[in-house]
């Protein structure tokens, strides 16, 4: 938001600010005021740029995996005829990793179908008997439009009729199932919730820096740039002398026993999208009971080696909108998302750690804590400018 009045009053001040996150707000002294000018207030003319045409949300395929076709019977047969104690033997953790997610993609490349993810125009409670009768009329009124027959534009009128009575039909089907489902399948009502707000989608047009791009890799470029101006690389000094104290647990003795790898994969969120190694928590979870063995020989490997696999660090990045112009790159934040696998090892890693180092950790600390958030610490700050009030003692902020 940016304050564009630059217009004093008599006394040479500014009272009456003009605030807009519009960058074409123009403001000039009004030379034909209606009423008797103020002093204090003078009248302004208030001009800006105003597009009447809709934002259309940037279109695009994506292939993904059909996961619910997955041939698993074939998936066992090949994960089960592994010898992973052979493979990997006398390798490093960075090699080992890449071995395994190499075998992963092959089963997963032969017996896992693929299909293309289209942008639906419709809304989500269409049902396919209403998509088609709906094609079946944008037909018929063509030909209608250029054939100018009697008979076409019965038909197409029919077919208008049997939209509207069928879209009714299918709404209030629609809202009955989310009020039936509020208790036993709750993501329904939020699925509803979420459809009723503005979207989120990126426009086909975004701007930066004067540029423009209207195609999905040019996009993705401007905020590669404006996300990575906006990051500062941490400073390290090697020479730095710390003193810690050795009742402090080294992880490399953190001890993840094959239970625990089973246990996580046994709960996982089989709804998550995959991560950027495209590994779903559908398939570790249809796999758990083969694939919890390497997970856990590779996890002890890192924990001994004190290496965290650069494969684990790699990270899709989301950009999500604040607020304001959604065609400007400034207006969103990257949001980083990372795969399953080594969100379960950093999890079991924080489970063992927490329980011993929670003594140690100050309890100003409220962020990356379980159950505390900003919310809290703000609650806190209060609660102590509450207190230095009552007191009447000072408090001073840093």
């Amino acid at each position: 938001m940016f304050q564009f009045n630059n217009i004093c009053n008599s006394k040479n001040d500014i009272l009456d600010y003009v605030i807009s996150n519009n960058n074409s707000i123009n403001v000039i002294l009004n030379k034909f005021p209606v009423v008797n000018v103020d002093l204090y207030h003078p009248p302004l003319e208030i001009s800006c740029v105003v597009s009447l045409l809709k934002i259309k949300d940037l279109k695009y395929n994506e292939i993904v995996y059909d996961w619910e076709k997955a041939n698993y019977y074939q998936i066992h047969l090949s994960l089960s005829s592994i010898n992973w104690l052979d493979i990997f033997l006398n390798n490093n953790i960075e090699s080992n990793i890449s071995l395994f997610y190499s075998l992963l993609s092959n089963i997963i490349n032969s017996f896992v179908p693929t299909y293309i993810k289209r942008n639906s125009s419709y809304p989500i409670w269409f049902s396919n008997e209403l998509k088609s009768l709906i094609n079946q009329k944008k037909k018929a009124h063509y030909n209608f439009k250029y054939l100018k027959s009697y008979s076409n534009y019965i038909k197409f009128s029919n077919l208008r009729t049997k939209c509207k009575n069928l879209r009714h039909i299918d709404y209030s089907t629609y809202l009955k199932n989310v009020q039936n489902n509020v208790i036993s399948n709750p993501k329904y009502f939020w699925k509803f919730f979420n459809d009723k707000k503005p979207k989120n989608d990126l426009p086909n047009l975004m701007q930066f820096n004067d540029k423009e791009a209207s195609d999905g890799q040019s996009i993705v470029d401007m905020f590669k740039e404006y996300f990575s101006s906006v990051y500062t690389s941490p400073l390290t000094n090697p020479n730095y002398k710390h003193n810690i104290s050795n009742s402090i647990p080294n992880i490399c003795n953190t001890n993840i026993s094959l239970m625990d790898i089973f246990n996580e994969l046994d709960n996982l969120n089989i709804n998550l999208c995959p991560g950027p190694d495209n590994i779903s928590p559908k398939f570790l979870y249809n796999c758990r009971f083969i694939l919890s063995y390497p997970i856990h020989y590779l996890f002890k490997q890192s924990l001994s080696s004190g290496t965290f696999p650069s494969l684990f660090k790699i990270v899709y990045i989301s950009a999500l909108f604040k607020k304001g112009d959604r065609s400007s790159v400034l207006n969103y934040r990257p949001i980083s998302i990372i795969s399953i696998i080594p969100k379960i090892f950093t999890k079991l890693i924080n489970d063992k750690l927490f329980p011993i180092l929670k003594n140690i950790i100050i309890k100003e600390q409220h962020g990356f804590l379980t159950k505390r958030s900003t919310i809290t610490n703000l609650a806190t700050f209060k609660q102590t400018i509450f207190e230095s009030f009552n007191m009447n003692t000072q408090t001073d902020m840093i």
